[in-house]
């Protein structure tokens, strides 16, 4: 260690050098040991030395109670000599003189300075301090040698001189004069006396010395005398002229001297100036005794790191120390802190690393000349101080003044970077081995690492360990680099396994893994599951064999097989374990069972009950052991037959013991061979999905098919009536037998648990209704024969067929599998068809597929052509268009149809002529009619529409109503209100909307009727007619993207 001392100003500071190296290093252990910054104390007292200037002015710091003053007056000079025969005698010292004084602070006070007499003026000046009287400190200049004169002068006088401490000046030197007769005069000059010291009076000076020679002029000489001298502190002397021998001037004397004496027509020395110094003891003032530091490695921290610094310090300054002073700067308790920096910081008060205040008040009072330690937390430098870098400690009393120039600078300290490290992600486990991820990054740093807390396989000193723990645990990576450590934490989790394993597989087979075999199944460790994929080829079954070895366990189940990608959970022992497959919901239908193979005791259970067992393994199907359960089959029955549905479940349970395991077991659903063929059939089935669902009479005859296009329709039941063809009759006409309609024998009845009839579903439910082709060669036997006054209703010359087949939808009381004119009551819907076909596995039979929204009764029919509806009018509806009204309506089918008339009116009840259009006749397609009323007068319009049969029978639609005035806001109204389900909505509004959405629901919030319409500016109406209405209240709303209606309510009577 090596220690440098630096004074400047009145700035101490303190350096420390210490370098770190790889060879021979030098490590400071603070922390063992308490290093001693000072010998010695620095001196509690501040010297100023004035030389010239006439005033000085207390500085802030200094403790004015106690300033000591000292003077030195100045020399006097050296005499002159004006001939060749009178040497000049030196000039006296200055005196010296010492006062302590108590002034105020801040007090400016006056001086001056004595200065050096000379050759004109050869006294030396006085030199005081205050004032020039006893209030004040003088020291009187020494005496000038009188010119011409070998004699000396004296000293400034210590007793014309004012202070507690006097000494005189020293006395100038003699000249010395010898007459020769033969070799010459000799003549030489006395030196000035030295100013007073501050314990002594001055030196004073040398006399001269001269000898004339008697033969030969041997021993002729002169010798000038010396000026005397004096130390009077630390780089100040006073000293005196020297005299001069035979010719020349006296020498001038320094600080305080006299000047020496002069010879033949030259001046004496100058005296030398005097001086003063004011010495002053610091209010604040510190030494450093010592510093520690924890841990030990002082001199090497780490980028980041806080560590404890402890220094030691004294109070050198004539105030005490408060640890809870004042806060006020004009009080003389005031508040001591300590503050600290590192090399990058702006100042002390600037540091602002963070959480870390660098102001740490002392713990105690501290009297002068006591000691005490203050204790800091440090966190190492902000920014990138990579390197070596310097702590620097000072003292500030309160916010008044820091103890300048009392600063300790530490030595270099080696800033070491830290490790960057990641431990990973938090693993989330069931248990097992789990390979940790730990991850570096710091790539200039190969730090050593360390994991801990909790169970580990090995690699422990890797990034990448293998740990086992058995609940959940923190595991702690700690790298560590030159003295420096980081940890960082990952938390793996010990999970239950995946999966539910009492959950079974909607419409697919969740299979379980356990470890252990017992037959109770909560005894063994459940591990997992993976979902089955299909078999395919109409293989409602399961098969091991597909997805993982035998010898193997479920843990290794993939596709392709053994992979492990479709195994979700923790590991399966090879031996000794069960898997259990689940699955709930098949399409409606019976099933054949067909076991392959087994391996050990396998169970089978439907809807909790046991239907099969084998408590010996057969892995290729020879097992004839019995069955461990009560079950209906065991092992000799493989193949029998069992009735499902979506609301099935099933569940095969398979008990390892060792060696091979599997399970292989074929599920298909057995095809109908012929339609229902008695008077009436049924089945109920639970109905969701996409699938189609076959509904089967017990003995496995088709009924009807269903694909409930992912909807969930409930328990359907669909019930099939068988008779001969039924006629069905206009119900308003039924004596007109252009309108009787021949339906087929075979007709259906479906209803829904969750869709009572008439319910709409919102979207379309597809359905199949089979028939034979001797029950459509019957429904054209019917046609030719019995509804002879309708020559479009089938028969020879114009034949059914499935292409031309459509449905009639009754909806309401009558729902009995009969067409008469009972139905009159209810809905009467027609629908066309979408598709028909065959089926393979069912000869002779045919069916017809239809969208619908409503289950309800179903008759099969001629398309239309024979229909009892004539007109079957969808949308009747007026809006204003520009200088005109639009009048619009659509038809979904059309029967002896000739044409519509358009009617208006003022007042709703007289009616004139607007337009005639021509009908359709017959048709069963969607069919747009349009018709502008040009000449509109009013605000408010009504119109209605006239349909004329072929035969002059009419129906009227409407009316409805239209208003040109743009209104306030959107309204509606219905009209009549109550009503028997025929009715209008009026809908009133500023400005126009598209794709509105029209919703009528019931009052449990169950949607019945909904279509998007546009709604122009003014009056909009909507006629509604033949949806199907029960008696009750209903709720009509609009909503839009720009539009939203409050609910109107609807009486149906």
């Amino acid at each position: 260690m090596k220690i440098a001392m630096m004074i400047k100003l009145n700035k101490i500071r303190v350096n420390f050098f210490l370098r770190y190296k790889k060879c021979n290093t030098i490590f400071l252990l603070l922390s063992l040991l308490f290093i001693s910054v000072f010998n010695n104390s620095f001196s509690q007292e501040v010297s100023i030395i004035r030389t010239s200037g006439n005033s000085w002015t207390i500085p802030s710091d200094a403790d004015p109670s106690s300033i000591t003053v000292e003077c030195w007056g100045a020399g006097g000079g050296g005499a002159s000599s004006s001939n060749s025969t009178t040497p000049g005698g030196g000039g006296g010292g200055g005196a010296y003189a010492r006062k302590i004084f108590n002034f105020s602070p801040g007090q400016t006070l006056n001086y001056s300075i004595g200065v050096g007499g000379s050759s004109t003026n050869n006294d030396g000046g006085d030199t005081w301090f205050f004032a020039n009287n006893s209030s004040g400190v003088k020291a009187k200049g020494g005496r000038g040698a009188a010119n011409n004169d070998m004699n000396g002068a004296a000293g400034g006088a210590e007793s014309t001189s004012i202070g507690s401490v006097k000494y005189s000046g020293g006395n100038g030197g003699k000249g010395s004069f010898s007459s020769g007769v033969f070799c010459g005069n000799e003549i030489a000059s006395g030196g000035g006396g030295a100013g007073a010291s501050t314990s002594s009076n001055g030196a004073n000076g040398g006399n001269a010395s001269t000898v004339t020679g008697t033969f030969w002029c041997w021993g002729n000489y002169s010798s000038a005398g010396n000026g005397g001298d004096n130390i009077l502190f630390s780089g100040h002397t006073s000293k005196g002229g020297n005299g001069t021998a035979n010719y020349g001037s006296g020498s001038d004397g320094v600080f305080g001297g006299g000047g020496g004496g002069s010879i033949a027509n030259n001046n004496g020395g100058k005296g030398g100036n005097g001086l003063i110094r004011i010495t002053y003891r610091k209010l604040y003032h510190a030494t450093f005794e010592g510093i520690s530091a924890s841990p030990s490695t002082a001199l090497s921290w780490c980028h980041g790191e806080t560590r404890t610094v402890s220094i030691k310090v004294r109070n050198t300054g004539t105030r005490t120390w408060f640890a809870n002073g004042s806060t006020s700067c004009s009080n003389s308790n005031l508040k001591v802190a300590a503050s600290f920096k590192w090399n990058g910081d702006q100042d002390f008060d600037v540091y602002t690393q963070p959480p870390f205040s660098n102001r740490n008040p002392i713990p105690n009072n501290v009297s002068p000349g006591q000691s005490v330690t203050i204790t800091f937390p440090v966190a190492s430098p902000n920014g990138d101080p990579i390197g070596q870098n310097n702590l620097s400690i000072n003292l500030i009393a309160q916010e008044c003044q820091w103890f300048d120039p009392v600063v300790y600078v530490s030595p270099p300290i080696d800033i070491n970077p830290k490790p960057v490290v990641n431990a990973g992600s938090d693993i989330e486990t069931c248990s097992g081995n789990v390979e940790l991820n730990g991850v570096n990054n710091s790539p200039l740093i190969t730090p050593t690492y360390i994991w801990s807390g909790g169970p580990i396989v090995s690699g422990a000193n890797t990034l990448t360990p293998i740990v086992n723990p058995s609940v959940n645990t923190v595991y702690t990576l700690t790298a560590t680099s030159n003295g420096c450590s980081v940890t960082d934490d990952v938390l793996v989790t010990i999970l239950p396994p995946p999966g539910n394993p009492s959950a079974f597989g909607d419409n697919i087979w969740n299979v379980y893994g356990y470890n252990g075999n017992n037959r109770d199944l909560s005894a063994n460790d459940y591990r997992g599951f993976y979902e089955q994929p299909d078999l395919g080829g109409g293989n409602y079954g399961v098969d091991t064999e597909k997805f993982w070895r035998p010898d193997k366990s479920p843990e290794i189940a993939g596709a392709p097989v053994n992979t492990g990608n479709l195994w979700k959970g923790c590991d399966v022992s090879d031996n000794n374990h069960t898997f259990v497959h689940k699955r709930k919901g098949f399409p409606c239908g019976n099933y054949n069972f067909k076991f392959k193979n087994w391996d050990d005791e396998t169970r089978l259970y439907i809807d909790g009950n046991p239907v099969w067992g084998c408590s010996t393994w057969d892995a290729n199907g020879g097992a004839n052991g019995g069955t461990s359960i009560n079950a209906i089959y065991s092992c000799p029955t493989r193949d029998f037959t069992f009735a499902l549905n979506a609301d099935s479940e099933v569940e095969f349970q398979t008990f390892e013991n060792s060696g091979n395991s599997d399970l292989g077991v074929v599920i298909t659903k057995i095809t109908p061979q012929t339609l229902a063929s008695t008077a009436i059939s049924d089945r109920t089935c639970p109905t969701r999905g996409a699938d189609w669902v076959d509904f089967l009479d017990d003995d496995n005859k088709l009924i009807a098919s269903i694909n409930p296009n992912n909807r969930d329709l409930g328990n359907v039941t669909i019930k099939s009536y068988l008779s001969s063809p039924q006629v069905m009759k206009d119900c308003d006409i039924p004596s007109n037998t252009l309108y009787h309609t021949a339906y087929m024998g075979r007709s259906w009845v479906v209803v829904s648990d969750a869709y009572p009839s008439g319910a709409d579903f919102n979207s379309d439910v597809s359905i199949r209704l089979p028939f034979t082709e001797a029950e459509l060669a019957d429904l054209n036997t019917t046609a030719q024969n019995t509804t002879t006054g309708n020559p479009l209703d089938g028969g020879t010359s114009n034949p059914v067929t499935p292409s031309n087949l459509m449905l009639t939808k009754i909806t309401g009381p009558t729902e009995n599998g009969v067409a008469n004119q009972n139905d009159c009551v209810s809905t009467i819907r027609a629908v066309q068809s979408t598709g028909n076909g065959s089926y393979l596995s069912i000869n002779n039979a045919k069916y017809v597929e239809f969208d619908i929204q409503q289950f309800s009764e179903f008759f099969l029919h001629k398309n239309n052509d024979g229909s009892a509806l004539p007109v079957e009018l969808t949308n009747f509806s007026a809006s204003c268009d520009k200088q005109s009204i639009s009048i619009n309506w659509t038809t979904a089918s059309e029967l002896n149809s000739d044409y519509f008339v358009v009617e208006k009116s003022r007042d709703g009840q007289n009616w004139v002529f607007v337009a005639e259009q021509n009908a359709a006749g017959n048709s069963s397609e969607v069919i747009n009619y349009h018709q502008l009323d040009e000449n509109i007068s009013g605000s408010l319009i009504y119109y209605r529409l006239r349909q004329v049969d072929f035969d002059g029978k009419e129906e009227v639609f409407g009316p409805i109503s239209v208003s040109c005035d743009n209104e306030k806001s959107t309204n509606m109204m219905v009209f009549p209100n109550p009503n028997n389900g025929a009715f209008t909505l009026e809908v009133s509004s500023e400005k126009s909307f598209s794709d509105v959405q029209l919703t009528l629901s019931d009052l449990s919030g169950k949607v019945v009727f909904s279509e998007k319409v546009n709604i122009d500016s003014g009056k909009t109406q909507f006629y509604f007619n033949e949806i199907g209405l029960q008696k009750g209240v209903y709720l009509i709303s609009l909503n839009g993207q720009q539009l939203s209606t409050k609910r109107i309510k609807v009486m149906i009577d």
